[in-house]
């Protein structure tokens, strides 16, 4: 059973290939690439909990929140609370933000941190700021979890997505087997932030590598 049997584009015929030592699949209509996984939904989610974070994930939390201050004091005007740290992991992000008086929740399927929601399907409210680091590149429905973080959003709100740049020289390490479902480009991203009702202000390039996207 293949893990993705839809593209972001909806399109459902794929041509296989191989790219830096993974199986991927490239969808017909639109060329959008993902990997092809033969697992289930519910292994994925049992590979996440079980894991990931113990085997895979390697980052300790000291180097996240490092990470995180310094993401902080570049979103400067798009940062306003209440913020939705959405795939929060051990919760570095919330951690920093609430450092500068910035009321933050997080959302993560593994419960990492405290004060975490598992779905944001079940969760309501509404919130001035979204962010998504390192998140739809794992998730199995990128255009899904984007509807679900815009009926949480405030009018106005803004969305900041950081993505890995998956087709530049530097950002090649983020080929990874299973971990990173999606391998879009910039006007990928664009694209599917349309598609879910957002318009993109901004794409930004922090470090080589990955870029961030502005989106209300």
């Amino acid at each position: 059973m293949h893990l993705i049997t839809r593209c972001v584009c909806d399109g459902v015929i794929f041509e296989p290939a191989r790219m830096h030592g993974i199986d991927i699949m490239r969808c017909a209509r639109c060329g959008v690439l993902h990997q092809c996984i033969h697992m289930t939904t519910d292994d994925l989610a049992k590979w996440y909990k079980k894991e990931y974070h113990d085997s895979v994930y390697t980052h300790d939390y000291y180097h996240d929140a490092d990470v995180a201050r310094r993401r902080i004091a570049r979103y400067t005007q798009a940062l306003k609370p209440t913020v939705l740290d959405v795939g929060c992991g051990n919760g570095a992000f919330v951690d920093a933000c609430r450092e500068i008086g910035v009321e933050a929740i997080g959302q993560d399927i593994g419960g990492y941190a405290a004060d975490v929601y598992e779905s944001i399907e079940s969760m309501d409210g509404s919130f001035r700021t979204v962010t998504l680091h390192d998140v739809l590149e794992h998730v199995i429905d990128p255009k899904a979890t984007l509807r679900s973080v815009r009926r949480l959003l405030d009018a106005g709100g803004w969305l900041i997505v950081d993505f890995p740049d998956f087709f530049s020289k530097a950002g090649r390490h983020h080929w990874k087997a299973i971990e990173h479902l999606w391998m879009l480009g910039r006007d990928d991203i664009r694209n599917l932030l349309g598609d879910a009702g957002f318009v993109v202000r901004k794409i930004d390039e922090p470090i080589p590598g990955r870029f961030v996207v502005y989106a209300q």
